[in-house]
């Protein structure tokens, strides 16, 4: 298995834990360096950059929350297509504007940031694996995990002032090492292969 945006390696080391030999790529220097410091296979640096590093052929590639970040995302897409093996798997979560999450938003939407490069509809992100050369096989809402005292200042940022006092208090008070799963459908996870 691949992980590009491998961060500080956790999902390898859960994905170890299950049987897989796991390498990764990850572009911080810090965060490919905690990741080596664990044990992991990481290379520091871009996909681009590690190609040549990294032998084609893999079972499964994983990519978290990283396609609205890179400048080139069908580029990125086709170079995963090389590194795939034919009969493997490509998992990965983006954003979806098409959702009534953002629309409802607006400029309040949590994910607008800088860092974001780009914003996908769904018909995007399906027209994009196509032209890549992948099939979509499944797409569906894909769930988040986050502290509590995290939740209420994201919750706080997306309200207006008055209420987001109100949801701030709240995060004063929430216990950091409780963990709440939470998705509104603007965050999908895509299931796909090589096109036959």
């Amino acid at each position: 298995m691949l992980e590009v945006g491998a961060y500080c390696g956790l999902f390898m080391q859960e994905a170890e834990k299950q049987g897989w030999q796991v390498e990764g790529v990850e572009p911080s220097h810090w965060a490919a360096g905690q990741a080596k410091a664990a044990g992991l296979v990481v290379h520091q640096g871009t996909l681009e950059a590690s190609m040549d590093a990294i032998e084609g052929g893999h079972d499964a590639i994983v990519m978290w929350d990283v396609l609205e970040h890179l400048a080139d995302p069908m580029a990125e897409l086709k170079r995963l297509g090389q590194l795939l093996d034919d009969d493997g798997v490509m998992c990965f979560s983006t954003l979806d504007l098409d959702t009534w999450f953002p629309r409802l938003m607006g400029h309040r939407w949590p994910w607008i940031m800088d860092m974001h490069l780009f914003y996908f509809g769904h018909d995007v992100t399906e027209d994009m694996l196509r032209r890549a050369g992948f099939k979509l096989v499944a797409d569906m809402p894909y769930r988040h995990y986050a502290s509590l005292d995290y939740f209420f200042e994201k919750v706080a940022a997306m309200l207006p002032p008055p209420l987001s006092k109100v949801v701030g208090f709240f995060k004063i008070l929430a216990p950091k090492w409780i963990f709440v799963p939470f998705h509104f459908g603007d965050v999908r996870l895509f299931v796909c292969r090589k096109a036959k």
